[in-house]
């Protein structure tokens, strides 16, 4: 679980994430800026909804998600250059 062979942290920070469920909505897209504590994407689990945050400032460069998939806790979701933030 967690890490994937198609996904190199060297591409930027992974954020991942923290609970099982379905993708419910994406809050942002590739090319965006984002900061530190900024909501991504909201996952349904348990019938709650479970916010995933951005842990650092930066530009969005990857999704690996879409609204409906299922992911694991662990997954990879986002990926966010931090370079663009300084």
């Amino acid at each position: 679980m967690g890490s994937r062979p198609d996904i190199d942290e060297e591409d930027g920070h992974l954020v991942s994430a923290e609970i099982s469920g379905n993708v419910w909505k994406l809050l942002v897209e590739e090319g965006a800026s984002v900061e530190a504590g900024q909501t991504l994407v909201i996952v349904e689990a348990m019938k709650m909804e479970f916010e995933i945050t951005a842990s650092v400032a930066g530009t969005v460069t990857g999704l690996h998600c879409k609204p409906g998939t299922v992911i694991n806790a662990g997954d990879p979701v986002v990926v966010i250059d931090t370079e663009s933030a300084a």
